[in-house]
């Protein structure tokens, strides 16, 4: 690596943790190893709001002539819960069971040349520490977010995990999002989970008769939209559903009331061409896909909370493959249909220069989960080596609780933070709430870690550097903000996730 690619690296992640007191570290990397470098901050003060006459907990960073491994602060931050875990030898602790929370404020895109001398943001942070992400030039940089939120897994928890997955028979009403993971995943909720709520003008939602409901319902019904921008957002464009039997029930293009300025051909499939002598019109491909739909009917679809919300529809019953089948590396990522058709399928859809075609898309979705229930519920799970951090403090000897904090990026719609069934995860509308989010979840929850996007959404556009500033000074907010109504005994850690890793993947690219 050229001294202009480790200069780059050093200035790429800022870790910050709240303790008693520490020394700075050593900005240099290991100069045999290609490293993603970050760094770890220290508050001027301890863990605040200490009661009178009782002694409050601290923590000394011990200096170091090394980057700490950020796996090693995910160790730190779970030995801050829990008594039985050692913690990592650079960190020293003082009545440690004082601690009560930790909150993790991850950013993507914070550099140390945009803080200001110390004390660091907003006065919180006193000294800051080096920590690494390794690579080698012969593998791209995966985000480091997935670094600090999972845990190795034991063996035993392992075989636990798949052997309750393989005792399970599996019916298709088990594969259905309940009402808490539909409100999670943000799903066009109806009135069978929620009574009071309003329909929207413009929305039609399925009528239910409660006398008709069988025990065991096996109607599904695969459904993909294309979509296209139009002058006030995205709007339906085409509709496609199959059922069980592959039978092609509804394929129809739709002429929105307003008028398009993008096709997005590349991922739609839908030209200009194709729409000019269309006549359907939104609320009559609303009604055609209504009439397809009952009480006894699941809908079933890839990511389907973007194609209901786009038809103005509300159906109670929702199999969603983008849960059913998780992403190897787990929350918050959800796998790609393309990626799990040929994954669990050995087949390559998507290929066409032309766009994706709905009618394949829906039948890709219908073949993944009709395997499923012939194979049981460990079809299309990883035997994943790394648990959840979540599940390893909830399976911990003293059982800790806690919540993971994602907003919804702008960059890729389709590419959500997940969320589950309870409030372990949970999707906010942008960083503004998000902060609010973690203010209340860490007077609630052991444990809290919270994503934040506008910096890196910012970054992304490559704006002035005006505009990078105030984006930092954004964050430095959303920092004094939680740090100031965080409760007593708080640990707070902020942590950035690297610089360019694009950049350096497709340069690693490239070499291979």
């Amino acid at each position: 690596m050229s001294s202009s690619e480790r200069d780059e690296k050093k200035d790429q992640n800022l870790n910050g943790v709240d303790h008693a007191s520490a020394n700075t570290a050593s900005n240099q990397a290991p100069a045999k190893r290609r490293l993603e470098s970050t760094e770890l901050a220290a508050p001027t003060s301890s863990p605040k709001k200490k009661k009178a006459k009782q002694k409050s907990a601290s923590i000394n960073i011990l200096q170091t002539t090394q980057p700490l491994p950020l796996k090693e602060v995910r160790e730190f931050m779970l030995a801050c819960l829990q008594p039985s875990v050692q913690p990592p030898g650079w960190a020293h602790f003082t009545n440690r069971a004082k601690i009560n929370h930790v909150a993790l404020l991850y950013v993507h895109g914070l550099t140390e040349s945009m803080l200001k001398p110390p004390p660091y943001i907003n006065g919180i942070f006193e000294e800051k520490y080096n920590t690494h992400v390794a690579g080698n030039k012969k593998s791209v940089l995966r985000d480091p977010f997935f670094d600090l939120i999972q845990c190795p897994m034991t063996k035993s928890a392992k075989r636990r995990q798949m052997a309750a997955l393989k005792a399970k028979t599996l019916r298709p009403k088990d594969l259905m999002l309940d009402h808490s993971q539909l409100v999670a995943y943000s799903y066009p909720i109806h009135s069978y989970h929620q009574a009071d709520l309003v329909l929207p003008e413009g929305w039609m939602e399925t009528t239910i008769d409660k006398s008709k409901m069988v025990e065991d319902p096996t109607r599904i019904l695969s459904m993909d939209c294309e979509m296209c921008v139009s002058t006030k957002g995205r709007v339906l464009t085409r509709v496609a559903i199959v059922d069980r039997d592959g039978k092609l029930l509804l394929d129809e293009l739709v002429k929105p009331n307003e008028p398009i300025i993008d096709y997005v051909t590349q991922y739609s499939g839908i030209t200009e061409e194709m729409l000019k002598d269309v006549t359907t019109t939104h609320e009559e491909a609303q009604q055609m896909v209504m009439d397809l739909l009952d009480e006894n009917t699941m809908l079933l679809g890839h990511s389907l909370d973007n194609d209901l919300s786009s038809l103005r529809i509300r159906h109670p019953f929702i199999i969603d493959t983008a849960v059913t089948f998780p992403h190897p590396s787990g929350p918050p990522l959800k796998a790609s249909l393309k990626w799990l058709t040929n994954k669990w399928l050995s087949k390559d859809i998507q290929n066409a220069s032309t766009g994706h075609h709905p009618v394949e898309d829906a039948q890709a979705c219908l073949d993944l989960v009709e395997k499923k229930l012939r194979q049981g519920a460990s079809f299309g799970i990883f035997q994943s080596d790394m648990d959840s951090i979540l599940d390893h403090l909830s399976d911990a000897s003293q059982p800790k609780t806690g919540a993971i904090l994602c907003t919804k990026t702008m960059m890729n719609t389709r590419d959500q933070s997940h969320a589950n069934q309870d409030d372990s995860f949970s999707i906010t509308a942008d960083d503004d709430e998000l902060a609010n989010q973690v203010c209340a979840k860490i007077k609630q929850k052991d444990l809290v870690v919270a994503r934040f996007r506008f910096l890196e959404e910012t970054l992304w556009q490559q704006p002035p550097k005006q505009e990078i500033e105030k984006a930092v000074l954004r964050f430095h907010d959303y920092v004094k903000k939680i740090y100031d109504e965080a409760p007593a005994g708080t640990v707070v850690v902020v942590a950035n996730g690297g610089g360019n890793r694009r950049k350096y993947n497709r340069q690693v690219q490239g070499v291979l």
